[in-house]
């Protein structure tokens, strides 16, 4: 008797360690998937701050996909696309709607803040304004890091580089100006240099604004393409000029460009115009370029016309436009 009692103990307390063990293992759950923000191609620095921001401060483990301009992503959280809920809209960046969202509702950084509105000065405001030297700065330092990988080439590491040292410069300078030197491409921003540091070949030449105006002064057929958001070329643009924006940039639509000499793209600092110009070109139309200095804001500051809604009517603008090419000393300021 004795005996059994002792076996049926055993045997419950072997039952109820299996079930013990069972329990236990079903709730281990596996890990959660890291989430995903899905992005177009791109090489502006609105782009580039807002990854930063998602990997640096709102989710370290988020995984960034990009898929080809004009592609609607079928997975993840969108962003800096058209009709993503983070997105560029008239005067806020991507970086600065990321911020204001519930995404970045936890992100009290007045280094990060500042952060956002030096992006804002390099790639929304649109007329000549007096922007920190810190802006100026910045942007050299981003543009001579895509100049040594041809711009569209640069490693994700060294984007994510810069921005650390933009954040760590904004903090040490407490307001004041920032030291440049750190934003250079030197090995101290970024480990994946180019073979012997040489810069390579660009993809899309530059044009100084007073050569295009030259050549359109000789009778050239020069097509300036607007690659803005529509309200964005609404309120003002360079007389004459076609909108596209890199999402609408198609076989279909290169033949329109037959005839040009020249086709200038341009966005408000070039970034995006840049982009336009690089994807023109792998569509077969030739002589394409981009204007130095860069974009519509660049256009404005050496006195050029505009038209649009907050301009001059596209007939002034245009013969304002031909004075100036009939005379660049005239009107380049």
């Amino acid at each position: 008797m004795l005996g059994s009692a002792w076996g049926r103990i055993g045997i419950t307390f072997a039952l109820a360690s299996a079930a013990f063990a069972a329990a236990a293992v079903s709730t281990v759950r596996p890990p959660e998937p890291a989430p995903v923000y899905v992005t177009w191609e791109g090489i502006g620095p609105d782009k580039w701050a807002s990854i930063w921001l998602l990997r640096r401060h709102i989710d370290p483990q988020a995984e960034i996909h990009f898929v080809d301009p004009g592609v609607m992503p079928d997975d993840g959280t969108a962003f800096d696309i058209p009709g993503s809920d983070y997105m560029r809209a008239g005067p806020i960046t991507t970086f600065e709607a990321l911020l204001a969202s519930d995404l970045g509702s936890g992100i009290d950084s007045p280094d990060v803040a500042r952060m956002a509105e030096i992006i804002n000065e390099m790639e929304v405001s649109r007329w000549h304004i007096t922007a920190s030297s810190n802006t100026g700065l910045v942007e050299r330092g981003f543009r001579n890091l895509q100049f040594r990988f041809d711009r569209d080439a640069v490693p994700f590491s060294c984007y994510m580089s810069f921005f650390d040292n933009l954040e760590t410069l904004i903090d040490r300078a407490d307001g004041g100006p920032v030291d440049p030197s750190i934003l250079d491409t030197g090995d101290r921003l970024c480990e994946h240099l180019p073979e012997n540091g040489k810069t390579q070949s660009q993809t899309v030449q530059e044009m100084q604004a007073r050569t295009v105006l030259e050549t359109l002064g000789k009778g050239a057929n020069i097509v300036f393409v607007d690659t803005r958001e529509r309200a964005e070329f609404d309120e003002f643009h360079i007389p004459g000029a076609v909108h596209m924006p890199l999402r609408e940039v198609s076989a279909e639509r290169m033949a329109q460009f037959a005839d040009a000499d020249l086709v200038i793209p341009y966005c408000v600092k070039d970034f995006r115009g840049f982009e336009v110009a690089r994807a023109m070109s792998s569509l077969g139309v030739q002589n394409v370029a981009i204007m130095n200095p860069y974009g519509i804001r660049g256009w404005r500051n050496v006195g050029l016309p505009v038209a649009g809604d907050l301009a001059m009517s596209q007939p002034d603008a245009m013969a304002a436009l031909s004075s100036c090419a009939s005379n660049p000393d005239g009107c380049l300021q």
